[in-house]
C-alpha cells in the first residue's frame, strides 16, 4: 500500500498520514501499546499526536523525503492494522505565483480522501466562475503598489461517503509576488 496522494504536497500528505496514524492506531492495537515493550512507540505516537510537533518535524524535511516517509509509514501501518484515513479535502495549487503586467490564469484542483469518487466542489475566492467542479482556474491580477499579496481560495467539497452526504472544506493561501519569477 502506498500513501494516498490526495493532499497538495508531499509534506501535507505526510501530515495527513501522521494525523491519521496518531488518531487510529492506539484504538486498533487495543491495549497492546500498554505493554512495556512498546513504551518508545507509545511515546512517539504521543509526540506525533501534537500537531505543532508534527508540523515542525515535517517542515524540516525535503518534499522527496516527506513523500518517501509517508509511503514507509503506510507500509508499516498496513503490517499491523488496516490504515484508516479520515475524510479530508485539500487544494492542489502552487505556493507562490509571480505576476508581471498581464493577469494570469492558473489551474488549481481540489482533491479528497475518504469519499466516493463522484464528488464536486464549489469554489470561492479569486477563481473564474463556473459550475461545480474538481478543478478551477485561479485569476491572478497584476499587483498595484504592493510587492506581495496573498490570495485565499476555498473549495466546498460536496460528497458521499458510506451512503451519507458530507461536506468538506479545503482552503489554500497562495503568495503572489510582483515581477518575473527569479531563476532557481
Amino acid at each position: 500500500m502506498t500513501a494516498p496522494s490526495m493532499t497538495s504536497s508531499p509534506r501535507a500528505r505526510l501530515l495527513h498520514a501522521i494525523r491519521a496514524l496518531a488518531a487510529a492506531l492506539p484504538g486498533q492495537m487495543e491495549g497492546l501499546l500498554d505493554s512495556p515493550r512498546f513504551t518508545a512507540g507509545r511515546e512517539a505516537l504521543g509526540r506525533l499526536a501534537d500537531p505543532e510537533y508534527a508540523a515542525r518535524a515535517v517542515e524540516q524535511m525535503s518534499e522527496e523525503e516527506a513523500s518517501e516517509l509517508a509511503d514507509r509509514l503506510f507500509l508499516r501501518w498496513a503490517r499491523v492494522a488496516t490504515p484508516v484515513l479520515p475524510r479530508e479535502a485539500a487544494i492542489v495549487a502552487p505556493r507562490e505565483i509571480w505576476v508581471e503586467e498581464e493577469p494570469l490564469h492558473v489551474a488549481i484542483e481540489a482533491v479528497a480522501e475518504g469519499v466516493d469518487e463522484d464528488w464536486t466542489a464549489l469554489w470561492s475566492g479569486p477563481v473564474v466562475e463556473g459550475p461545480p467542479s474538481k478543478r478551477a482556474t485561479l485569476l491572478v491580477r497584476p499587483l498595484e503598489g504592493a510587492e506581495t499579496a496573498t490570495l485565499h481560495v476555498r473549495a466546498h467539497v460536496r460528497a458521499r461517503a458510506g451512503g451519507e452526504r458530507c461536506i468538506l472544506i479545503a482552503e489554500a493561501n497562495i503568495a503572489v509576488r510582483r515581477g518575473p519569477r527569479p531563476p532557481v
